[in-house]
């Protein structure tokens, strides 16, 4: 009962430390695996892996309840999402405990919590700490990594064979860490930060927030900027109203050769769509793979649901450069971010809308996996943030 307390209360102190404010952090993630082997039960690893996720995720709780505002019992709906999601996610740790092939069956959970459609719910995966040990190696990175956590698990449960390939892991993550060197900042890509709160659905108070947005847009262009970055559904709805609004800013981009990201929401007949409306240079609409389940993310609910594009690369072109986007959740996430990596951008941009999160320290656990990921990939990281 002690060892199984002991563990536990590991789990939720790996789970509380990897997933903190500082980047550097998520790579004691690597841990996960050496308590899940050591659990001795599948009801053990459960537990265990529950915790994990439960100290990952802490600041859900308060975020929906500010989220959900006004609505009954949303600091209750938060705490049951925070819940339930653990459980899911702990569930397929303890489904797939055994005595035996502990290293291939760890790297067999990590994997199946990666992908869709379980992956939407995977915030927290070990995953994440490829950007820690094996920066600027891309997709080959994030193999290792992989590797990495099963060798984890196999060490733990006192496989001699995993002992070497452990060993040469962390002598190449050692290696790499000295000889990478952070990428410049590409000259004249901005993001734009804001404190703008909440979207409002009254007429004059979007007409204003509008005017204050175009604004900055109208500064940045006029200070030299190639690409200006504005924070996810920063603007609201891209309803042709709002595309006329804009028609004089896109026209001085256009003239002076500069992208405008303009983080936006797509009204579609059933549901929307979330991402970017490129404007200026290049005219596009550039689509999120997964918005943040439940508050947008309802496929139960189709009228009224952001769509998710599993599969969409998540790449873009300005400025002469490829860039990889990642949305608010999807930082969080592994699999956008490998599709993302496929690619090979040449710049990462990251956005967020996260006036809700404040006093949470969600938008810093955030903020640290979006480094990782670029630390990843090796590129210089743009980043615009609502708060």
């Amino acid at each position: 009962m002690l060892r199984a307390a002991a563990l536990t209360g590991l789990g939720a102190a790996v789970g509380a430390l990897s997933w903190g404010p500082h980047w550097w952090q998520l790579g004691l993630a690597v841990l996960l695996p050496a308590l899940w082997s050591a659990s001795g039960s599948r009801r053990g690893a459960w537990v265990v892996a529950t915790a994990y996720y439960l100290g990952a995720t802490r600041g859900l709780p308060a975020g929906a309840g500010m989220f959900f505002a006004g609505q009954p019992a949303a600091l209750a709906w938060g705490y049951g999402w925070w819940l339930a999601d653990a459980l899911l996610l702990g569930g397929a740790w303890g489904l797939l405990w055994h005595h035996r092939q502990r290293a291939l069956r760890v790297a067999l959970v990590v994997a199946v919590l990666a992908l869709p459609p379980v992956g939407a719910l995977g915030w927290g995966s070990p995953l994440l700490a490829a950007g820690v040990w094996f920066p600027g190696l891309g997709l080959v990175g994030a193999v290792a990594t992989w590797v990495l956590i099963g060798t984890t698990a196999g060490i733990a449960a006192g496989a001699r064979a995993a002992r070497p390939i452990g060993a040469l892991l962390v002598l190449a993550a050692l290696v790499t860490n000295l000889t990478y060197q952070r990428p410049a900042d590409p000259p004249g890509w901005v993001g734009v930060n804001t404190r703008l709160g909440p979207v409002a659905n009254r007429f004059f108070a979007q007409y204003r927030r509008q005017v204050a947005l175009q604004a900055m847009a109208r500064r940045r262009i006029d200070a030299g900027a190639r690409v200006v970055v504005f924070p996810e559904s920063i603007v609201g709805s891209w309803t042709p109203a709002v595309a006329y609004w804009w028609r004089p800013v896109d026209a001085r981009a256009r003239r002076s050769g500069v992208s405008l990201l303009l983080g936006t929401q797509y009204p579609r007949r059933a549901g929307w769509d979330a991402g970017f409306a490129e404007r200026g240079a290049r005219n596009a609409a550039l689509l999120s793979r997964q918005p943040i389940p439940i508050s947008e993310y309802a496929p139960w609910d189709p009228a009224h649901t952001a769509h998710a594009h599993w599969w969409n690369p998540g790449i873009g072109r300005a400025a002469g450069r490829t860039f990889g986007y990642l949305v608010c959740y999807e930082e969080v996430l592994v699999w956008p971010a490998l599709v993302t990596a496929a690619h090979h951008p040449q710049v990462l941009v990251a956005v967020a809308n996260d006036w809700w999160t404040a006093g949470t320290g969600l938008a810093q656990r955030q903020s640290a996996a979006a480094q990782a990921w670029a630390r990843l990939l090796g590129v210089p990281l743009v980043v615009a943030v609502n708060r």
